[in-house]
């Protein structure tokens, strides 16, 4: 401890509670760098430390998020599913990206509570189509008034219905170009272990066809790739796990995205449903073997066996602890709100000078 002996001309003596300590007085304060001194006299040890405690079989449930962010970084995965790290939400006026996502998402969700196949919706009227999109949107728009009620005025809201309500039209507009299908499942939990981790899926949609198979589709608000889901480490794994753990035949595996202006479906159809007799069975979704990763793959379950094997290595992985600060691209760290956590801007090298 040290105390000042003087301010401002006036004697100062140090505090009662250092009464138990010897006194000691330095000749020449102004060279004394105190935090040096402290910092020198203790014992340092470095270490890289990359390891987490292992998982034991079993012991995580998580979601698909869990293999996302293993797949972007496995610190990520390590922080958030295990450490339960996040960010404090940052506020903002109306609604956020992911809020606006979610209401489209509970809209068609309440449409197909209703009409559950292709052969309604192509026989509503437009007068009929037209209600029940009404019908769903206000209900959804009434349910997060009840959660939001400041942020959600009786203005602001009807703006947001008057666009749900655009969004479905068009949206529906291209689910009748389809092949007869029967809705089978809305947003329905299923449980599935891979290497040991005790996984929870929720799919969007689930279609039966005609015949038996399965058709799944993954709603997205946002612009989407067949990219995402053809590499080791997929930046969207949701469609492929649970393609790889779902029980029946998979006929598709498709995006839908729901975008104003640029609705469409995007995926991959077996090309046992794409021959030249048999009408393609979503608009503008390609048959394994005519899309353009086909060539990387000799069938559909060589696809599936791509998607499994990248899926338990991720699997495994978390489960030995791998908490490497390791992002898989150049952006993963722009979305990323764990950068003051794992300190990832003092990992890179400055560089050099030349």
């Amino acid at each position: 401890f040290s105390s000042p002996l003087s301010e401002a001309g006036r004697e100062l003596r140090p505090s009662a509670l250092l009464k138990q300590y010897t006194l000691q007085k330095i000749e020449q304060p102004s060279e004394v760098n105190y935090a040096a001194s402290i910092f020198d006299s203790s014992k340092i040890e470095h270490f890289h430390d990359e390891r987490a405690p292992k998982l034991k079989e079993a012991q995580a449930i998580g979601g698909t998020g869990l293999f996302k962010d293993q797949a972007a970084c496995p610190f990520r995965a390590f922080a958030r599913h295990r450490l339960g790290a996040r960010s404090l939400a940052e506020p903002e006026i109306g609604l956020n990206p992911m809020e606006r996502g979610q209401l489209v998402h509970d809209c068609l969700q309440l449409f197909w509570e209703k009409i559950s196949t292709h052969k309604e919706l192509i026989e509503l009227t437009g007068g009929a189509l037209a209600l029940h999109i009404n019908q769903c949107a206000a209900r959804v728009i009434k349910r997060f008034q009840a959660k939001r009620p400041f942020t959600a005025t009786a203005r602001f809201m009807l703006i947001e219905q008057n666009r749900l309500q655009t969004m479905m039209h068009e949206w529906l507009s291209l689910e009748r170009q389809r092949q007869p299908f029967t809705v089978l499942e809305r947003e329905q939990k299923h449980f599935c272990s891979i290497e040991g981790l005790m996984i929870q899926t929720r799919m969007d949609r689930v279609d039966q066809l005609p015949d038996g198979s399965l058709i799944v589709i993954d709603y997205k608000t946002g612009k989407v790739a067949l990219a995402s889901w053809m590499d080791e480490r997929p930046d969207e794994p949701q469609l492929p796990l649970y393609a790889v753990t779902a029980e029946g035949n998979i006929a598709a595996v498709v995006f839908g995205q729901i975008k104003h202006g640029e609705m469409k479906f995007v995926g991959l159809t077996d090309d046992a449903y794409g021959e030249e007799d048999i009408p393609i069975l979503i608009p503008e979704v390609k048959t394994l073997s005519k899309s353009r990763i086909g060539k990387s793959f000799t069938d559909w379950g060589a696809l599936f066996m791509f998607w499994e094997a990248n899926l338990k290595t991720l699997a495994r992985n978390y489960r030995k602890g791998d908490a490497r600060v390791d992002p898989h691209k150049a952006n993963t760290c722009m979305y990323c709100d764990l950068g003051t956590l794992c300190r990832i801007n003092e990992l890179v090298e400055a560089p050099k000078k030349l």
